[in-house]
């Protein structure tokens, strides 16, 4: 065949080269042509379908679009013109695509064989390409209704048009519904359209139907349904994403907006309050604010939003969202106070107006996001509006509740906090007053020791420092401080002492005065020796000491450069006063660091605290000089001073005398934890340049102590500190580091551009020289990151600079020790992070080489070995230097320093310069499959050698590229073959062979990876099975086969499929996944359903042979040459339960010829679970299809052992041997498919419609043939026991086990007839008083251990056990549980009434008392099945169905206990069941709903009917009685109702006698027991109680009167 196409450009040239051809090639022939052309080139293989995305971009015609869906040669060539589809679909030319496609009856054909994965694609496509309003969209929408009418013919019978597609894909049909006609749409969601239609995407409607969606939701809400649509509210909150008319508005605003306006004239409530706050009002006024639209739009908001909860919701329903309102209107309230004081006043209202008493702290939420001005009169607002008082007037504090926080004074301005702290300290007193504060602030310390609440006197200490008035604060704190001081000297106890100390240094804190801190920490130093108050004095400095030590205070307006000055000097001496307290505790035995921690973590806080302040100086006209002078002057003495000191003998102790100084406390080493400062300001880096060489002179000096060998070192070597520790962890990170900085500038220079000379020097090896060095090395990268930073400068003068120091580095400190690519490798590969920013390199390994990549062979027909490796490189080892040299160890300095011995580290340290050469990934590993997703050659070169690498092993002459492919005169790939030392490589193996093409699979030719599959099941077939390596073989074969199910062209698989199942069937955990569902939803419906045919067909042909060879085995013929292992057969019906690849016609054909030749129960079982799914959705048509599969079920389902079940001459022998079979009747693993057939009375959904013609199809018969089969044994069962069938002829026949009514009742009670009920109940009757016989019968197998045991005898006991004892949980069904249900049928038909169901529970409880008497252990456990637990369960349903079964046991109990009864001694019963909790039930308590009166009147009835029961009572023994009425009053009593029966019960005013009689005591107690737990609102009944318990007090009766005072209201 000619071709006009080029398929080496297409293969090897860009895409927009290929363009470019394909334009050219246009220029000589038409578009069907070079279409065909191209799927010509696809189907053989020469070129990959991903060719179609550029050709239907270039050809800009309908016609290779509707061959590309047409087409059944490539997946992917039909994936792209799905997604061609969609695009033109949505264009405006839309109506071309339709036309060439075939309009309507096109699209139905087209759809109809398509795979069920290009049927989901095509209806998202379709679905997805409507979106708009006008004429076209609404033509559009049109055309596609009529398209899903005529897909979904069950919903649409009208339709004029109808698939031929009989599979059941309605799901996938629903996603084309977005972009249907409105009214479809309405139609849908409301309901009025047959099917389910749960499968469309509601976000979809939501963006193409959003206007259609607002009509139906406000109609909706208005109509109190809107619960009923999840989707609703999406449509308040984010769809549609459009903007709206109103200024910043969206459309979901503005709709939110207009139902506002609507809900507002609406005179019915039709929201819930949730529904209205969470889901329209809350999200639009979050969004409001956000956007900050107009003023007014909020407060129309605001307004619409009060006004509806005020008018709807009196009570809070939604506690949580009105006070998120109540925010939003606070916070619109502080910007527009005038605008929003109305709403803002009847939110408050709504939010508080049923607490009697409001804190102050109740509002501290809603000055959350106020600025911190607006924040007070919030609060004052809120308190007056709540409270009706104001909290500027100090009279109105006086009746305030709750203490106040120290964050709601916070959040204050320091003026008004402190205003209101005084107000209401001045009103209410100091009790109770005030919180304790967070831990990090003074105000956290107590008014004592254990306290809960904190200290008044230190909140007004802190608020006056606060507000800038230090005198009054000293003058407090003084007073207070003199106090505790004098405590604390005084006090023995320890604890007690040492929170007296505590809070002296407190006060002294609170007050913001360095003199008093100073003059308290003196007086503190008395407690030097006493350790654990010392303890509790240094272990945490709050926030005010911290202020304090900082000095320069936020009120910086009228700070001058004498106070800065001065604050930072006393501050400063404050701090080295605490620094030579720690010095004086060291001379106590009991010195513990750790009390020092954080006292020397505060020189680093110190520091950085002042760096933070700087800004506020700078604003009050400080310089950078001024700066320098006031705050860093003296700090860097101080800091100074303590190094010095710490490195003096006797203070090693303090840990201080580490290279990073007291300003590295609780510091790491300087790479990993140190505090960077970049771009500060100058007179910050001058500190750290003075601080640097400062610290630099005290570590020579203390250097030469320790080492005098420092002063013979070189001197490159440092003499003091190295560069890295100079400035402690304070990291200097600035470009003009010269200029701020010179020292530290030098210092880094020196090491970074050293010398070659110095550089080169061998480091020492003498014993005195290496330890003179120790750690003390500069480092080198330390020391160009501060030369070159990583900041913001410059790129062009960065790059300069990383340049010159990168020359520096090769030429000068390498020069004369290794070449130049050596010194690349060995300034590139070891070091910083900051090695990422040296100049790349030009070293060839860095240049990564492309493999594997196919060979171009001039002659394809030549076979070419092939070694898709690179050729490899020629690798450099490391090589060790001879000797470690000064810039080594520079370059090294970080891990000699961080050894735990340094000098050991240092002494055996020997550089190494890193080797080259590339170490290559294998060639299927996933790092190079990641590479070859990117580059076609690379994944072609993968692809192939996979392919041939698997097929070395088959042997074939037909191997794998013997020739060109796909033909001489078009080659893709040459003739190849893999080279031998390749193969013996250790890196490969199979399964990297196959997880590659897995990745690649849909670039595979499909006809090489048919080839490869043949040539495997070719290879498998003619190998030994014995041998070994049919293993790999095995495994090699099926992968190849299910890889091509998931190639471009599945359909190749399915025969190789059929042949593996046949020809291989042990292999039966490979055939699941060889014929997956996914590669049937790939296939096309032809291809789906003849594939399915010839797997169904085979597998019958397979049982019918093995049908055959059993009759040959039993008349001793050959046995079958083929078999089929069960789990395949399984597969085959479990594969058609959910399938959706044919239609449920063709499944239900195969399920039932399945039924008819398979005899394995686990065959049955797969295929009855499959007909049972399918019945669930099952169209009416298909429906007698299934029945009739189900009623060939029957017999096996209705046998006693569904797994050996007895055939007839079994039961002819059993019955002329008297031997009974066996059965399990009570393993449900023995009548699996009786439970499913079971179980599916209540599984199906409410839709099915066939469940009264399935209980009398199925479940009836079903129950008949078990009671035959049950009958035939028990006649066998009673014969091997001697037992004459006529003794027992009224025995009720039992349908397996009784577990089957059970379940008929329990759980498909509307469709089950009163006959299987009453069959149940006689059954019960039965049992509950057995014949003579039966009760004999039972007794002997009870009383003979040998009998005991027989499983036969437990059989026939569970089946008939005798006595009560047959109504225990394990066996009797309750049928009170069945009261109140209603049935499906007609009275006529046998429906299940209560009135049935009652009479039925009179007689088993009528028989019940007989038999269990005197103890009525089940008859009382059956009258509890009527027992109310709780006072919510005596509703109307207990009222209507229970409460009369109560009453009349009671009544059949008492016709019993006559006279003539009690007079008989040989009475029977002996005793009679006692009622007497029976009638406690029937009591009518307060709480029931409907009864008559007010709660006054019912609680007045109840209290009667309670004493009346406790007169009666109290004439016998009546513990247990009385106990009991405790039990239920206080159990079914509840609320206010508690109260009031109390005090009916409780009153002793008129008492029969002038004294308490026992029935008034006990009524007294019943009344004191629902009482004293109980509160109540009401006035009135309060004083009701408190009369009541004023009675009891002045009782004369001791134990009244205890119970009066025990009462507390």
């Amino acid at each position: 065949m000619s071709s006009y196409i080029d398929t080496q450009t297409i293969l090897y040239t860009p895409p927009r080269d290929v363009a470019q051809h394909l334009r050219d090639v246009l220029q000589s022939a038409s578009i069907e042509t070079v279409t065909q052309d191209l799927l010509f080139s696809v189907e053989r293989g020469s070129i990959p379908p991903a060719i179609f995305t550029i050709w239907l971009g270039v050809s800009r015609s309908p016609i290779p679009l509707k061959v590309a869906l047409e087409q059944n040669v490539s997946v992917e060539i039909r994936k792209i013109g799905i997604k061609r589809l969609k695009k033109n679909l949505k264009s405006s030319d839309w109506r071309v695509t339709w036309q060439s496609l075939g309009d309507l009856p096109g699209l139905l054909t087209l759809i109809a064989d398509l795979s069920v994965q290009d049927v989901r694609a095509i209806c998202g496509s379709l679905g997805h390409c409507a979106k708009g309003t006008g004429q076209e969209v609404a033509e559009k929408r049109e055309k596609i209704t009529q398209l899903l009418e005529a897909l979904l013919p069950g919903s649409f019978s009208d339709s004029a048009f109808g698939t031929r597609d009989e599979r059941p894909l309605r799901r996938y049909y629903q996603r084309i519904a977005p972009a249907c006609t409105p009214e479809l749409i309405t139609a849908i969601l409301s309901g009025s359209l047959q099917g389910e239609w749960g499968d469309i995407h509601r976000k979809d409607l939501l963006l193409y139907h959003s206007d259609t969606l607002r009509e139906m939701g406000l109609r909706d809400i208005f109509s109190q349904q809107a619960s009923n649509h999840s989707w609703l509210w999406k449509l308040f909150q984010e769809y549609p994403s459009e903007t709206g008319t109103y200024h910043r508005f969206s459309a979901s605003m503005q709709f939110s907006l207009d139902v506002l306006r609507l809900l507002a004239r609406e005179e019915k409530n039709v929201l819930s309050e949730h529904e209205y706050l969470s889901n329209i009002v809350l999200p639009l006024l979050r969004r409001a604010l956000r956007k900050r639209i107009e003023w007014p739009r909020s407060e129309e908001i605001s307004t619409l939003a009060v006004a509806y909860l005020g008018k709807h919701f009196h009570y809070q329903n939604d506690s949580n969202n009105r006070e998120r309102l109540l925010q939003f209107i606070a916070l619109c309230w502080s910007r527009r106070p005038e605008m929003f004081e109305k709403q803002f006043s009847a939110c408050l209202a709504l939010c508080y107006k049923r607490q009697k008493s409001v804190q102050l702290g109740s509002f501290e939420t809603l000055l959350k996001g106020v600025r911190k001005t607006g924040r007070y009169p919030l609060l004052r607002f809120c308190y007056k509006e709540v409270a009706d008082r104001d909290i500027d007037i100090e009279a109105d504090l006086r009746g305030s509740k709750g203490t106040l926080s120290w964050s709601l004074l916070e959040r204050l301005e320091a003026e008004q906090a402190l205003g209101l702290f005084t107000r209401l300290r001045t009103a209410r007193g100091d009790h109770d007053l005030v919180q304790r504060g967070p831990y990090h602030s003074v105000t956290h310390n107590g008014h004592t020791l254990d306290g809960v609440g904190g200290d008044p006197l230190l909140f007004q200490v802190v608020l006056l420092s606060r507000n800038g008035k230090d005198d009054e604060a000293n003058v407090l704190a003084l007073q207070q401080i003199k106090e505790l001081q004098q405590k604390a000297i005084a006090q023995s106890d320890q604890s007690l002492r040492a929170w007296y100390a505590h809070s002296v240094l407190y006060y002294a804190y609170a007050s913001g005065s360095c003199k008093l801190v100073r003059d308290s920490l003196l007086w503190a130093r008395r407690f030097n020796r006493d350790t654990l108050t010392l303890a509790s004095l240094y272990e945490h400095y709050p926030d005010e000491a911290k202020a304090i030590f900082c000095a320069i205070p936020t009120l910086t307006e009228n700070i001058d450069y004498p106070t800065i000055q001065n604050r930072i000097q006393e501050a400063n001496a404050v701090l080295t006063g605490l620094f030579a307290v720690a010095c004086e505790t060291l001379r106590e035995p009991s010195f513990n660091l750790n009390y020092w921690t954080s006292t020397f973590r505060l020189y680093l806080e110190t520091v950085l605290a002042r760096m933070k302040r700087l800004p506020d100086l700078r604003e009050a006209n400080f310089d950078e000089d001024m700066i320098y002078r006031a705050v860093w002057v003296d700090t860097l003495r101080l800091i100074t001073y303590i190094d010095e000191e710490s490195l003096k003998s006797g203070h090693e102790r303090l840990g201080l005398n580490k290279v990073g100084g007291i300003l590295a406390t609780g510091k790491s080493w300087y790479g990993s934890d140190t505090c960077s400062l970049p771009n500060h300001y100058t007179s910050t880096y001058r500190f750290l340049d003075q601080l640097a060489e400062a610290r630099d002179k005290i570590w020579r000096a203390y250097r030469l102590t320790q080492h005098p060998a420092v002063t013979t070192l070189p001197d490159h070597y440092p003499r003091g500190l190295p560069i890295q520790h100079l400035t402690g962890p304070l990291f200097p990170r600035t470009k003009v580091l010269d200029k701020v900085a010179p020292y530290l500038a030098d210092r880094a220079r020196q090491v970074v551009y050293l010398e070659t000379a110095k550089a080169s020097q061998p480091v020492p090896k003498d014993g005195e020289s290496l330890a003179a060095i120790e750690r003390y090395i500069d480092d080198y990268w330390y020391a160009l990151l501060i030369l070159i930073p990583d900041v913001v400068i410059d790129v062009a003068e960065r790059k300069k600079s990383v340049e010159t120091a990168w020359a520096h580095a090769l030429d000068s400190l390498s020069a004369g020790r290794m070449t130049p690519s050596e010194a690349d490798r060995y300034w590139r590969y070891t070091g910083w992070h900051y090695v990422q920013t040296w100049p790349r390199s030009d070293e060839r390994i860095e240049q990564p080489v492309e493999w594997p990549i196919i060979p171009s062979i001039s002659d394809p027909i030549m076979a070419e070995e092939w070694d898709p490796r690179p050729t490899p490189v020629e690798a450099v080892k490391p090589r060790l230097l001879d000797q470690a040299t000064y810039i080594d160890i520079c370059k090294n300095a970080s891990v000699i320093e961080s050894s735990s011995n340094p000098l050991h580290a240092l002494k055996e340290y020997r550089p190494q310069i890193p080797g080259r050469g590339r170490e290559e990934d294998p060639i299927w590993s996933w790092s190079r499959i990641a590479k070859a997703r990117k580059n076609f050659r690379i994944r072609e070169g993968q692809v192939i050698s996979a392919l041939l690498y698997l097929d070395v092993t088959n042997l074939s002459k037909n191997r794998l590229l013997a020739s060109p492919f796909p033909a001489v005169k078009d080659v893709r790939y040459p003739s190849l073959y893999l080279d031998d030392q390749f193969l013996s490589a250790n890196n490969l193996s199979i399964d990297s062979a196959f997880d590659v093409l897995q990745v690649h699979a849909k670039y595979i030719p499909p006809r090489l990876l048919e080839q490869l599959a043949l040539n495997a099941m070719d290879k498998l077939e003619s190998t030994d099975p014995k041998d070994p390596q049919t293993i790999i073989l095995q495994s090699t074969a099926f992968r190849a086969v299910k890889l091509l199910g998931k190639s471009d062209r599945p359909s190749l698989a399915t025969q190789l499929a059929i042949r593996t199942i046949i020809h291989h069937p042990g292999a039966s955990s490979w055939h699941r996944q060889i014929l997956a569902p996914s590669m049937f939803r790939r296939l096309s419906a032809s291809d789906a359903r003849e594939c399915f045919n010839a797997f169904a067909t085979a597998i019958i042909t397979t049982l019918e042979e093995q049908e055959k060879a059993k009759k040959a085995r039993e008349e001793k013929e050959e046995r079958a040459k083929r078999f089929v292992k069960v789990t395949t057969v399984k597969f085959l019906a479990q594969l058609l339960r959910d399938t959706e690849f044919v239609s449920e016609d063709f499944s239900i054909d195969v399920l039932s010829t399945l039924a008819q030749k398979a005899s394995h129960i686990d065959v049955k079982k797969a295929v009855l679970e499959s007909l049972l799914n399918m019945f669930q959705t099952s169209p009416p048509a298909l429906s007698e299809k299934i029945f009739v599969a189900l009623e060939g079920i029957i017999p096996l389902a209705g046998t006693l052992n569904e797994r050996q079940p007895i055939s007839e001459s079994d039961w002819k022998a059993a019955e002329a041997s008297n031997t009974v079979p066996e059965i399990e009747i009570n393993r449900q693993e023995s009548a699996p498919m009786l439970k499913m057939l079971l179980d599916f009375c209540h599984t199906a959904p409410r839709s099915f419609s066939h469940r009264t013609e399935y209980l009398n199809r199925i479940i009836i018969p079903l129950l008949t043939q078990l009671k035959q089969q049950m009958k035939r044994w028990v006649t066998v069962f009673l014969a091997s026991s001697s037992v004459s069938s006529g003794e027992l002829d009224n025995l009720p026949l039992v349908p397996r086990s009784p577990d089957v009514w059970k379940a008929l009742l329990q759980y498909n009670f509307s469709y089950t007839p009163v006959s299987i009920l009453e069959e149940y109940v006689n059954w019960q009757l039965f049992c509950i008083k057995p014949p003579l016989a039966l009760a004999a019968l039972n007794k002997t197998f009870h009383s003979t251990p040998e009998l005991r045991w027989n499983p036969a005898v437990q059989t026939w006991v569970s089946l008939y056990p005798a006595g009560p004892a047959v109504l225990d949980t394990g066996n009797g069904l309750p049928l009170p549980s069945l009261l109140g249900r209603e049935s499906a049928l007609s009275e006529e038909d046998g429906a299940i009434t209560s009135k049935h169901i009652q009479t039925f529970f009179l007689n088993i409880f009528t028989a019940t008392l007989w038999t269990d008497a005197p103890k009525y252990y089940h008859l009382n456990t059956l009258a509890n099945l009527l027992k109310p637990a709780s006072i919510t369960q005596l509703n109307k349903h207990w009222l209507e169905y229970k409460k009369p079964l109560v009453e009349a046991i009671i009544l059949y109990v008492d016709s019993l206990r006559t006279r003539d009864w009690d007079r008989d001694a040989n009475r029977q019963p002996a005793v009679l069941p006692d009622t007497f909790s029976w009638r406690l039930w029937l009591l009518k308590y307060p709480g029931i709903e409907g009864l008559e009166g007010d709660q006054d009147e019912r609680c007045e009835t109840f209290a009667q009917q309670v004493s009346k029961l406790l007169d009666q009572v109290s004439g016998g023994l009546y513990h247990s009685k009385y106990a009991a009425i405790k039990e239920y009053v206080n159990g079914f009593v509840a609320g206010a109702d508690r109260l009031v029966v109390g005090v009916y019960l409780g009153d002793i005013s008129k008492t029969r006698l002038s004294w308490l009689s026992l029935q008034d005591l006990l009524r007294v107690e019943v009344a004191w027991e629902l009482m004293r737990e109980t509160r109540s609102e009401s006035r009135d009944l309060r004083d009701r109680v408190q009369q009541i318990m004023l009675s009891w007090r002045l009782c004369d009766n001791e134990e009244v009167r205890r119970m009066g005072y025990s009462l507390n209201l």
